[in-house]
């Protein structure tokens, strides 16, 4: 065995110097706060406190341990230091604490034998076929460890640290199934221990909803009506639970329906709807995700309830080369209207029958508002968007020196084969005056239920009220998208009125005088239906996909420019 003292133990030993003198050798004292140390197998580190009242020397015979300082003066302490022990029985050692010669203190110091163990415990290692986790605990003295797993395909590593193991076990589908795991140490492969993860096989009847289509390619919601969803299902009879939600955890509904059905449809405007509440832009991509679920909550399923990505494409809006500068209502998913001309009126929403609403017309690439009041056909009171102008003089002047009307529109009736005895507005500001847009009855048999301008011009200086009807000869057929533009002159003094494009009045109809503004109570406009007093009148059932009003009579070539950017 190797050997290690201090220089200045063996001095002090062999010449016995005195701490104080010679006559004083006898009264040296020293204590100390442990006299036993104990080690693992792997070495440690202790601190002992030397209480003395004279010089000292620390000194021991073993080379596994590490003495600092081996030798102080008086009160101190020093630090052992136990090596890791490669044997595998125990071992002992002392410190002697000497002065003058002589042995005033002795520490013992034990320490474990090392021994090659590996010990493998935790809990659950036998599950059914709906599967769980696997969590083991490593024991092996520090030695470095590892495993084999035949069974990976199934049985999935999802933790591993030095002390620590843990698996993912799925569904079963099928039968029994056993994965052995042999655990062993890298530097003593003889010591080895097994353990068997079985899972039972799966005999329960088949139980289960499982989502089929639509798959996860990307779906143009510009380029469809609806979307259908279908699953398949086994032994569900008390229907299902569809959800559509914005994020993976489906936690964040965005749409739902319960059905015994094993399909469905959702309009593509409710799916744009919900992009449209989360910030994605038009034309831009973004992923929702849907499941279904039984209905009944306690039904126990044979297979885990799947959820399946839905990756989506908001519709493209066309981009225009003109605005309307005084009005212009861009329609949204959400049934509100923004106006983006220069003057940016609030559109308010007077949604008495709620029930309209906006869907995106892919011929146009523009949303567009549907109109469909319960009182059918020249409803008042029903579902229309107002702008407010009676505290707006600007606005108001704006009208008086000339102006123009347009509007992109489809009338859900046949005014050819089912002509009515009543006027119908769609977009209009009339009421004891004004102006606007309407399906006409003017008491000519010939001109009943055209498309029809009509601005109120009070010919100069009569005060008289006098209605220009600027009849298109156009009656709407119930099936055609019409674009329509109604110009009044006030330099010209004409009422000009086109369909799609093209001038529909020779030469244009006289209208000489000034603007005669509707009442003060209806100082607004009406998109679907005609300001009275506070209320709605002559609403009308079809579709609007452009209302916007020019501070000017606009040009032939100018609506031809409007037209063609619409075709």
């Amino acid at each position: 065995m190797k050997y290690k003292i201090s220089f200045l133990s063996l001095v002090a030993a062999l010449t016995f110097f005195a701490c104080d003198s010679d006559d004083n050798a006898g009264n040296n004292e020293i204590t100390l706060d442990t006299n036993y140390i104990v080690s693992d197998v792997s070495g440690t580190s202790k601190s002992i406190a030397v209480t003395a009242n004279c010089d000292w020397t620390a000194v021991t015979l073993s080379d596994w341990l590490t003495i600092s300082p081996d030798a102080g003066s008086k009160n101190t302490s020093l630090s052992v230091t136990i090596s890791k022990n490669e044997g595998e029985k125990l071992r002992r050692a002392t410190i002697d604490i000497i002065a003058d010669g002589e042995t005033l203190a002795t520490v013992l110091v034990e320490q474990n034998g090392y021994a090659p163990s590996l010990l493998i415990s935790g809990g659950t290692t036998e599950f059914d076929y709906k599967g769980g986790t696997v969590s083991l605990t490593i024991a092996s003295n520090g030695d470095e460890w590892e495993y084999t797993n035949p069974a990976a395909s199934w049985l999935t590593e999802t933790d591993k640290t030095a002390t620590s193991l843990s698996f993912s076990v799925p569904f079963n589908e099928g039968n029994e199934r056993i994965a052995p795991l042999v655990f062993k140490l890298v530097n003593y492969p003889s010591i080895t221990w097994e353990i068997a993860i079985v899972q039972k096989a799966n005999t329960t009847v088949p139980t289960f909803v499982l989502p089929e289509t639509p798959s996860t390619s990307e779906i143009n919601l510009g380029n469809i009506e609806d979307q259908s969803f279908t699953w398949t299902a086994e032994n569900i009879s008390d229907g299902f639970s569809f959800i559509i939600s914005s994020t993976q955890d489906m936690k964040t509904p965005v749409y739902s329906l319960e059905t015994t059905n094993l399909q469905t449809s959702v309009p593509s405007i409710a799916l744009d709807l919900a992009l449209f509440r989360a910030g994605i832009a038009s034309g831009a991509s973004e992923s929702l995700y849907w499941t279904v679920k039984p209905v009944n909550a306690e039904v126990e399923l044979t297979k885990p309830v799947e959820t399946r990505e839905l990756k989506l494409k908001r519709p493209e809006l066309a981009t225009d080369a003109t605005h309307g500068d005084m009005l212009d209502a861009v329609f949204a998913p959400d049934t509100t209207a923004t106006d983006v001309s220069g003057f940016g009126h609030t559109i308010q929403r007077l949604f008495n029958d709620k029930i309209v609403k906006v869907v995106y017309n892919k011929t146009y690439r523009r949303y567009e508002a549907v109109f469909n009041p319960k009182g059918g056909q020249n409803a008042n009171n029903a579902d229309c968007f107002k702008i407010d102008y009676q505290t707006d003089q600007n606005f108001k002047d704006k009208l008086a020196d000339g102006h123009s009307f347009e509007c992109l529109i489809k009338f859900d009736h046949n005014f050819i084969a089912n002509p009515v005895n009543y006027e119908t507005k769609f977009f209009s500001t009339q009421e004891s005056g004004g102006t606007g847009f309407m399906i006409s009855n003017n008491g000519t048999s010939s001109r009943v239920n055209e498309i029809t301008f009509l601005p109120n011009i009070s010919p100069t200086p009569s005060t008289t009220s006098v209605w220009r009807w600027g009849a298109s000869t156009v009656k709407p057929d119930g099936e055609t998208y019409y674009h329509v533009v109604g110009v009044w002159n006030k330099t010209t003094q004409k009422v000009q009125v086109y369909i799609d494009g093209t001038p529909k009045i020779a030469g244009g109809l006289d209208a000489p005088g000034d603007y005669r503004p509707s009442s003060a109570t209806s100082n607004w406009v009406g998109i679907g239906g005609d300001p009275g007093g506070a209320n709605f009148t002559n609403c009308f059932i079809g579709r609007i996909v452009i209302a916007r009003i020019y501070d000017r009579p606009l040009t032939d070539t100018e609506v031809t420019a409007l037209w063609n950017q619409l075709k």
